[in-house]
């Protein structure tokens, strides 16, 4: 139940910072890190392992506060992204796709929540599990914003 909580508040606050986020510290490092990459999912990680390099960003605070950090840039990508894609969707007329999509994300969104959640577990009771619940979020959400990414290059060619 601990996980679940933990796992809903950070939803929660992903969610209240909107998808205007382009004052957010490391923006620019993810950026560049996806012109400069071969393939995106190298960059997974970039600005929450150097935020971890600064002061405090080795206590279990700072590691959860570098890893939230990088996780707001990568949903806003992702927001950006789904967006996009439904309103090409809809000035196509590919209504049932359109239709998945929704599908396809809300089902994704209750994947990460319980993914994220089972694995933090692991940890229950631990400094470590909302490690573990932040790191999860980061990774899944990466991942599915270049999904989305990638299935808007391709409909635009």
């Amino acid at each position: 139940m601990l996980a679940e909580g933990l796992v809903l508040a950070m939803t929660l606050a992903l969610n209240a910072q909107g998808t205007d986020q382009t004052d957010l510290p490391g923006r620019g490092q993810l950026d560049a890190c996806l012109a400069q990459a071969e393939i995106s999912e190298a960059c997974i990680g970039v600005v929450s392992d150097a935020c971890q390099e600064e002061p405090d960003g080795y206590t279990t605070y700072g590691m959860r506060s570098c890893m939230q950090r990088e996780t707001a840039l990568w949903d806003d990508r992702l927001n950006a992204a789904y967006s996009a894609l439904r309103t090409r969707l809809l000035n196509r007329e590919q209504t049932l796709r359109r239709e998945r999509l929704l599908d396809a994300q809300r089902a994704w969104l209750t994947y990460r929540e319980t993914e994220c959640s089972q694995q933090s577990l692991a940890y229950e009771g631990g400094t470590m599990m909302g490690v573990v619940a932040d790191s999860c979020f980061n990774d899944f959400t990466a991942r599915r914003a270049i999904d989305l990414e990638s299935q808007l290059e391709e409909i635009e060619m």
